[in-house]
């Protein structure tokens, strides 16, 4: 089985990730999954096929809450951001699907879009993803997606473009799309 191709998109918190993305995929057709963007100074989920938004953070009448230092994530609105990635990864039409953002919560406590993860891992899918994670977890993340049968790529905010460009070309010159 060839190895599956993934972009991690690294940076220092607040380098621009996201935004990069965001302008990145607005106008593609191709691109499915979750952004993670600020929204009246709340992080909010962002499904870029959809183009709606939902809130991250538990609102404080959730019974189940996903907790991570002094954070409280909704853990039904992270099964709904799953969801919305796990449709990407299936829809042969997306050359790429975004995971926005894999942090302590997934790589050190095995929540939030752990179980997608591990989806990706188990499953076939034709596109590339973009993970998103910051410097301070690159190693970790290199190590999961490199032990887990993906060929993965680092790039920075400066540089995303040309290596999504190039997977892209991999992908058709590959007979993907």
């Amino acid at each position: 089985m060839a190895s599956k191709k993934v972009i991690l998109l690294t940076g220092e918190i607040g380098s621009g990730k996201t935004t990069v993305l965001a302008n990145w995929s607005k106008n593609r057709k191709d691109v499915g999954g979750i952004l993670t963007p600020i929204s009246n100074t709340e992080r909010v989920f962002y499904d870029i096929k959809e183009r709606n938004i939902f809130n991250m953070m538990a609102d404080g009448n959730e019974e189940k809450v996903l907790q991570v230092g002094k954070y409280l994530f909704s853990q039904e609105n992270f099964k709904k951001a799953s969801k919305a990635i796990q449709n990407s990864l299936q829809n042969p039409a997306n050359n790429f699907t975004v995971i926005d953002e894999v942090g302590p919560l997934e790589l050190k406590a095995e929540q939030g879009f752990w179980k997608i993860l591990n989806y990706s891992i188990s499953n076939e899918f034709s596109g590339a993803l973009i993970v998103v994670i910051r410097k301070s977890l690159l190693n970790e993340a290199q190590l999961f997606f490199n032990s887990n049968n993906f060929l993965a790529s680092i790039t920075n905010s400066a540089s995303f473009e040309c290596e999504a460009k190039s997977i892209h070309e991999q992908l058709l010159g590959g007979g993907m799309k």
